[in-house]
């Protein structure tokens, strides 16, 4: 209404208008500004890391400096860093240069490995040009960075063919609008049913098996903690494989690619040919590795095969030419709905492995249930052509009790193979033998303390002191995990362990990282440290902190024994966002069902 009291009539609507668009133009239009925004928020946040002083940048762990590198060929380089406490973490890109990186050229590389001594980066040198190349064969100190590199136009590209394309206008666009739904073949059905009995998987598991051969479109598989996903997976590419079919197996990650590729590889060994198409290649002697497909010698047979490459990869040059029959996408539940069109528009049929009660996508612009929708299983999942599988080989009763019932509706259950293994020890403890005491696979160790934020001292080495007594009672090092909901946390008890003189355990073994780096993984002994004792601030932080799915992935990452470590503060904390109060007394409700042990009685 203007000042005379007027009403303004509607703008009419124009071609390109919301109103004149078709549910497929509108989907489209959604999922191009959503890699727009993302694009546009990456850029402006390491655009003001940048801008940050040095000092800055070294205290929020942005930045190393004085790290000397060596150039070892064909774009690997070597970084000696000796008591780093940045937040690089393998699968992060660093921007390796001199000084100021708002003004001077640099490589940009991505981290392959870290250790609190030791970085290995890989740089596309060619990509980058020859100043790349020279900078990086000269040896000496640099200083390295967080890097960015914009992926966006690939993504762009990927929707572009969604939009014009046959496979894209008859399959992919129908499917994500509920339009057309997948037709499973009976007989296909059947017979994979019948060879996933006789491969030994359970009942859930070759169901998912069957639906997944047998599918004409698409199938979803939800693997909750521990009830074999990789393993389905594994026995569904090489099926497929062996009925002569192309099968491209993606993810997000190089690592859930190399997991998924070294499982196919184990089954079948050479009786599937497997490749990975760019990236380092798994170590296993039944995976082959490849720059591209245009330098593969499959190209030329009419056979079967597995290759693996990432969804850039895949709608990129390194696999131009490449046909595909089938794509297995895992953690798909990590991967928003843009990036999987860069795999789906590869081949008619695909099938989604992920759980979307773990943890959603990483995006800057998006939070909250809107993160579960932004991925590819959970935009799909609920309509009718998912299954869950429901029995886990790692959590036993207690640890499998209180996900199930929060997380899966009940549904998840113990093997009854493991349902009475416990924590076994070499040696009894001499410290701590209240937490380690095998009659409680879960413990909460009350830590009193007040205002921490991202890091506490004090509970960085009661978490040191109890991985030190799980080495000394014979716990091997590789079958222990830290977790902990900070980077700068997780170098605070890396700090701690290297004061306890533990430098003789191998730095890969014993795994001290974030959620984000856990999951998928397993381990014996998981200590988890809250770190944080300042409810006001927490409270601020309640969005990413007390996320249900976080949680979820941080406490079942543990087969015998977990450990919680924390200050009670933390509870109270008060989300003025009654879904977020939700978090909160999520992780109360979890630490009330946890054995409570004191410090003080320690």
């Amino acid at each position: 209404m203007n000042s005379t009291g007027a009403t303004r009539p509607d703008p009419a609507p124009t071609d390109d208008s919301e109103e004149s668009l078709t549910p497929e133009a509108k989907l489209l239009r959604k999922l191009r500004l959503e890699v727009a925004h993302e694009s546009e928020e990456g850029r402006r946040e390491v655009a003001r890391d940048w801008a940050k002083p040095i000092e800055r940048r070294l205290e929020e762990g942005l930045a190393i400096v004085g790290a000397w590198c060596e150039h070892k060929g064909d774009g690997w380089i070597e970084v000696n860093c000796p008591g780093q406490k940045s937040r690089f973490r393998s699968g992060d890109m660093v921007r390796v240069g001199f000084g100021n990186p708002l003004t001077e050229r640099a490589i940009t590389a991505f981290v392959e490995e870290d250790t609190s001594e030791q970085l290995l980066l890989h740089a596309s040198l060619r990509e980058q040009g020859l100043y790349a190349a020279e900078l990086a064969a000269l040896p000496g100190e640099r200083v390295l960075d967080v890097g960015l590199m914009d992926l966006s136009a690939t993504v762009m590209g990927a929707l572009q063919q969604v939009s014009e394309g046959r496979r894209g206008q008859d399959r992919i666009l129908p499917l994500l609008l509920g339009v057309i739904r997948p037709q499973v073949d009976e007989g296909l059905y059947r017979q994979a049913l019948a060879w996933g009995a006789s491969a030994g998987l359970n009942w859930n598991q070759c169901e998912a098996l069957a639906v997944g051969f047998a599918t004409d479109l698409c199938a979803l598989v939800q693997g909750p903690p521990g009830t074999g996903k990789t393993r389905v997976l594994a026995e569904l590419a090489g099926l497929f494989a062996q009925a002569g079919k192309r099968v491209l197996v993606t993810s997000l990650t190089h690592r859930a690619i190399d997991n998924a590729l070294v499982a196919i590889a184990r089954r079948w060994g050479r009786s599937v040919l497997c490749g990975k198409f760019g990236g380092s290649a798994p170590d296993h002697p039944s995976v082959e590795s490849f720059p591209d497909w245009k330098s593969c010698p499959w190209k030329r047979f009419n056979d079967g095969l597995v290759a693996g490459a990432t969804p850039f990869a895949a709608a990129g040059a390194r696999l131009e030419g490449a046909e595909f029959d089938v794509v297995l996408l895992d953690e798909a539940s990590q991967l928003t709905v843009p990036n999987a069109c860069m795999a789906l528009i590869r081949a008619d049929r695909w099938v989604l492995f992920g759980d979307h009660r773990q943890l959603p996508p990483v995006m800057r612009t998006l939070s909250g249930p809107e993160l579960t929708q932004a991925s590819i299983f959970g935009w799909l999942a609920g309509r009718g052509f998912s299954t869950m599988l429901t029995e886990t080989w790692r959590l036993g009763p207690v640890l499998a009790d209180w996900p199930s019932r929060n997380f899966y509706g009940g549904a998840l259950e113990p093997s009854m193979v493991f349902a009475h293994e416990t924590l076994m020890l070499q040696r009894p403890p001499k410290r701590f033998q209240a937490v380690l005491d095998p009659a409680h696979p879960r413990v909460f160790c009350r830590v009193t303390h007040q205002g921490s934020r991202r890091r506490s001292e004090l509970e960085a080495n009661v978490v040191a002191e109890i991985v030190a007594e799980l080495l000394r009672c014979g716990m091997p090092s590789r079958e222990i995990a830290v977790i902990t909901p900070f980077r700068a946390q997780a170098n605070a008890i890396r700090i701690a362990l290297q004061q306890l003189d533990l430098d003789r355990i191998p730095p890969r073994d014993l795994v001290v990282d974030t959620v984000e780096r856990m999951q998928g993984q397993e381990r014996e002994v998981v200590v988890v440290s809250l770190t944080t004792s300042d409810p006001a601030w927490v409270t601020r932080l309640a969005e990413f902190y007390f996320q249900p799915e976080r949680l979820n992935v941080a406490v079942t990452r543990a087969k015998r024994k977990l450990v919680l470590v924390g200050s009670p503060s933390v509870l109270e904390a008060f989300p003025s966002d009654p879904r977020l109060r939700e978090g909160v007394a999520l992780l109360r409700s979890l630490l009330a069902e946890s054995t409570p042990v004191d410090l003080d009685e320690i």
